[in-house]
């Protein structure tokens, strides 16, 4: 994790009136925090009765995140799931919290009919989707293939077994597991309200509502929707920043696992946005509705959560929302068209 940097926001910049004091004990402290984990940034903004409060629960959420990401991340030798891949197929006997984490992934990708899915790192592997990119043989390919796919994981209580030479990859649940720990530990830590936005996926607790924007599907930079939502989290998948070409054709980052091969984002030019109560689920959500948005079934009511896709259908950009789309939205974009209930189920 990096060093933090710490924004206080004042509560009073002069010595104030005795009415002004009153206020001033009376208005929550607010404090923001930048800093970097699990490969990207985490803003932590807190509200709490008092500042100390407020620095012990956004201290508290950016040590569950770290200790998240001491847990699952492939990246350190020493996490649970890198001991668990190099086990060789052996049972290892995991903490509780990890154990929690991978039966959740199990669960949200049994409901997705596999799009999404925690057990693709021999594909990522082949496809070097962890460098530049790029396109294996064919062989190469169809031993990452057989080396992928959820089957491959067992979990009993808190041991797991990783079957077939097959490897992990956190990269589409682990956010979501960092962010809902992290929310607990902060307001357990005396937070009132707490907004974590860990590399894009945002997630929320307290009372009252929040408001993100959404951005462009082919432009960050770009907002287009305003969305405002109660505690819970939103993730957004897209796949238009992160391309790269190879053998004339156009590749980004995110896997299909029914083709074993990364998405051409010039087929699926669009993002999916999901809102749930539960950040693992939005995470895991969002990457199996960006490949399939119209194909997930009962999982978005099984996780009591709404989805957006924003996509450019003749040169016109078009918001389709699921079923009873529950929270407000405003457009920021000319011509943005919402579309509810588009996304119902077939």
């Amino acid at each position: 994790m990096l060093p933090l940097l710490l924004a206080l926001v004042p509560q009073h910049a002069v010595s104030p009136s005795s009415e002004g004091a009153h206020r001033a004990a009376q208005e929550p402290a607010r404090i923001e925090r930048l800093l970097g984990a699990m490969g990207t940034g985490l803003r932590i903004e807190v509200e709490a009765a008092r500042r100390s409060e407020a620095l012990r629960a956004s201290e508290a959420a950016a040590r569950e995140v770290e200790a998240t990401e001491q847990r699952l991340s492939t990246w350190r030798p020493t996490s649970e799931l890198s001991r668990l891949q190099a086990a060789g197929g052996d049972w290892v006997e995991l903490s509780a919290p990890t154990a929690h984490d991978l039966g959740a992934a199990l669960r949200w990708s049994a409901a997705t009919a596999g799009r999404f899915d925690p057990c693709l790192g021999a594909l990522i592997q082949a496809w070097e989707l962890r460098g530049g990119g790029a396109v294996p043989s064919a062989s190469t390919l169809a031993a990452a293939r057989e080396a992928s796919g959820a089957r491959h994981l067992l979990l009993e209580g808190t041991r797991a077994r990783l079957a077939g030479g097959a490897s992990l990859d956190a990269g589409a649940f682990g956010k979501g597991a960092a962010l809902d720990r992290a929310l607990r530990a902060s307001t357990e830590a005396g937070a009132l309200r707490t907004h974590l936005d860990l590399g894009g996926q945002h997630a929320f607790a307290g009372p009252g509502t929040w408001t993100i924007t959404l951005a462009h599907p082919q432009d960050r930079q770009r907002a287009v929707l305003r969305l405002t939502v109660p505690a819970g989290s939103v993730a957004t998948s897209g796949n238009s920043e992160r391309r790269w070409s190879a053998a004339g054709r156009a590749f980004g980052h995110l896997l299909d696992p029914a083709s074993g091969a990364p998405v051409d984002p010039d087929l699926h030019p669009w993002t999916t946005t999901v809102i749930a109560p539960v950040a693992l689920a939005a995470d895991a959500l969002a990457t199996a509705a960006f490949l399939a948005p119209r194909e997930l079934g009962s999982s978005l009511e099984d996780a009591e959560a709404a989805l957006i896709l924003l996509r450019v259908e003749d040169e016109r950009l078009v918001a389709e929302l699921s079923p009873k789309f529950p929270h407000a939205l405003e457009p920021l974009h000319p011509g943005l068209e919402l579309r509810p209930d588009a996304l119902e189920r077939p």
